[in-house]
């Protein structure tokens, strides 16, 4: 969709989006800045092939609006016109590009993690499951730190099905496992607040960080996104992945979109990793930096036309916003009471997601455009 230009009044908008739609050329009508003294009237057209002639058709209008050639039988009520935000995009191309293959890898990931987890289940019961990690996790995660290995190897070697909690086992055991969760590993600068702040950054100066990534796992700098926890969960960020993900196949291809989503990935996984440890998983910080590149190429070139409404990506934005400030006010609740902190929501990848996003959105290199 892309813009065609603007109207100072109403009615020659409405008039000219009546002359176009009745030349067969699908275009939509936006007015804004209503509140204003001097309100305009964006005029937009659907189709890329119809961009040339539409914009003729507007120099010829503005330079004669009353020729006859621009006669429409019946004007469009006002009520019948409709904001470009909210139109459905014509196009005769199938969904095809980064998008599709992102929604069926995740699904795919998803079912084949719920299934290991069954079968941990099955076998080793509800406190294995709690306290160790699936195959495919334990390959994917950002890290998985030796106190991890240990933990699984523990998991193994013990029989734990009847168990529901580590307090259940032998004093033996239990003394086995808390040993193994003493073995140096980063837990993210959060976690380790309380610590910093009694002994300095010189207690944590010999925690051991990015473990595989430095023995040459680098895909781990990806692939957590690919993780998620449940169906609510992967059922939230395909939503909205199919929303912004299918706006740029369309506008910027598979080479753009691939390196967009590859540079987000690396930024909020790394980025989360440092604040709160390994353990994070989803997709929602590429789906937040995804709003904050269409926001951002919305400001700088609303021509480019990506259809997706304000309100849209000022719901997401909000969300993150709420989330930040909710876990921020318990983590502060906990660590006041001297309870160890815990996150339960990936705010650092949403948050640093969002700006990468937006960073990226004003750089020229992702401008409209399949190449």
């Amino acid at each position: 969709m892309r813009l065609i230009g603007l109207f100072d009044t109403e009615q020659k908008a409405i008039r000219f989006h009546s002359f176009l739609l009745q030349k067969g050329i699908q275009s939509s009508y936006e007015p804004d800045n209503l509140s204003a003294e001097k309100p305009f009237y964006r005029i937009w057209v659907q189709k890329e092939e119809d961009f040339n002639s539409a914009s003729e058709l507007f120099l010829q209008f503005n330079q004669n609006p009353n020729d006859s050639l621009f006669q429409v039988k019946e004007e469009l009520k006002k009520e019948e016109l409709i904001e470009p935000s909210v139109v459905q995009i014509q196009t005769s191309r199938k969904l095809r590009g980064i998008t599709p293959l992102l929604i069926f890898i995740c699904c795919f990931l998803f079912l084949w993690n719920s299934f290991q987890e069954s079968q941990i289940m099955k076998n080793k019961g509800a406190l294995a499951l709690q306290v160790s990690l699936t195959p495919l996790m334990q390959k994917l995660l950002f890290d998985y730190p030796k106190a991890f290995e240990e933990l699984n190897q523990f998991v193994q070697s013990h029989p734990m099905k009847t168990f529901q909690n580590v307090d259940e086992l032998s004093l033996e055991t239990q003394l086995e496992f808390e040993k193994i969760e003493a073995i140096p590993s980063w837990k993210g600068i959060l976690q380790l607040f309380p610590t910093i702040r009694k002994e300095g950054l010189q207690a944590i100066s010999q925690i051991p960080m990015f473990e595989k990534i430095r023995q040459g796992q680098i895909w781990r700098l990806i692939t957590p996104i690919f993780l998620h926890r449940d169906f609510l969960h992967i059922l939230f960020n395909m939503a909205w992945i199919f929303l912004f993900g299918k706006q740029l196949d369309l506008k910027i291809g598979k080479k753009k979109i691939l390196v967009l989503v590859l540079l987000i990935a690396i930024a909020s996984n790394t980025a989360q990793y440092i604040m709160s440890g390994p353990y994070f998983i989803g997709i929602s910080g590429v789906v937040v930096g995804m709003g904050g590149f269409i926001w951002m190429r919305q400001k700088k070139a609303p021509w480019e036309g990506y259809a997706v409404q304000k309100s849209a990506l000022l719901l997401l934005f909000f969300f993150v916003a709420a989330m930040v400030v909710l876990d921020g006010v318990i983590w502060g609740v906990r660590l006041f009471y001297h309870l160890a902190p815990t996150l339960q929501i990936a705010n650092t990848a949403h948050v640093v997601g969002g700006l990468t996003g937006a960073f990226l959105g004003c750089l020229s290199w992702f401008k409209k455009g399949l190449t």
